[in-house]
């Protein structure tokens, strides 16, 4: 039997990482050059229309309290082979996204730490990394819970800061200038390739519910910290690039 260790925190923070990783540093300089003024807007649009998504995990974790997320839901809905092909699937896009975020990480370390970006330096830190992640997760759900709160406030706090910085030191005349500010609505293929980036940034939501049965009350717990977790994540997101926009978007290139 499973402990039901994990409360409306954990399970949003579960939320939160998921959503937020190394990608929130190259993301912004993407969207901004992709969608100019109008990209931190799509970033509200599609975390709308992912939010009706998100609600169907929501009422299948209602009904479906056990481990397993999607694997569950297509056995349930589906069979055995859907089941299987669901869990397969799953496996690869986790494997990929931790690779992408890995990469990520170590290429924006590598300007302060250069040792990092060498082949064998690379190597080591991709180990160590994984190995004190794997660690964690057999130590116990406690410590994996304790290692999520610190890694979550590592992560948001400089954020916070630089979002709280950034706005207090913006320029007012550049705000105001309709020029260099004017949001434009692009074209339908280019607002596609923007969705497909933003899809990037709200994938990774549903490891939640793969922790079902180690939550307690999923039922309550899980609905809500999917919804309100999303949503304030699209606020983040839309903070982030505006704030990116105003700044370095709108410096020639």
């Amino acid at each position: 039997m499973l402990s039901r260790g994990i409360g409306g925190i954990g399970a949003a923070l579960l939320v939160l990482n998921g959503l937020i990783g190394a990608g929130i540093f190259a993301l912004p300089a993407k969207m901004s050059a992709e969608l100019g003024a109008f990209s931190p807007y799509i970033f509200l649009i599609f975390g709308f229309l992912m939010l009706t998504i998100v609600w169907c995990f929501g009422q299948l974790a209602i009904l479906y309290q056990e481990t397993g997320g999607p694997v569950i839901y297509a056995r349930r809905g589906f069979g055995d082979a859907a089941a299987f092909q669901t869990g397969f699937v799953y496996y690869l896009a986790r494997a990929t996204a931790i690779a992408a975020n890995m990469h990520v990480l170590l290429l924006y370390a590598g300007y302060v730490w250069p040792e990092l970006n060498t082949g064998i330096g690379k190597s080591i830190a991709i180990i160590g990394i994984t190995s004190l992640l794997i660690t964690v997760n057999i130590v116990g759900l406690k410590a994996a819970m304790r290692s999520l709160d610190t890694l979550s406030l590592v992560k948001l706090l400089p954020f916070v800061v630089l979002i709280a910085v950034g706005y207090w030191q913006l320029d007012g005349d550049t705000l105001l200038s309709t020029e260099d500010n004017a949001v434009v609505v692009p074209a339908l293929d280019t607002i596609s390739a923007g969705a497909l980036l933003t899809l990037y940034a709200f994938i990774g939501f549903e490891t939640v519910v793969v922790t079902s049965g180690e939550t307690n009350s999923p039922k309550k717990t899980i609905p809500r910290a999917l919804m309100f977790t999303v949503a304030g994540i699209a606020l983040f997101y839309f903070c982030v690039q505006w704030l990116y926009w105003h700044t370095v978007g709108t410096q020639p290139q």
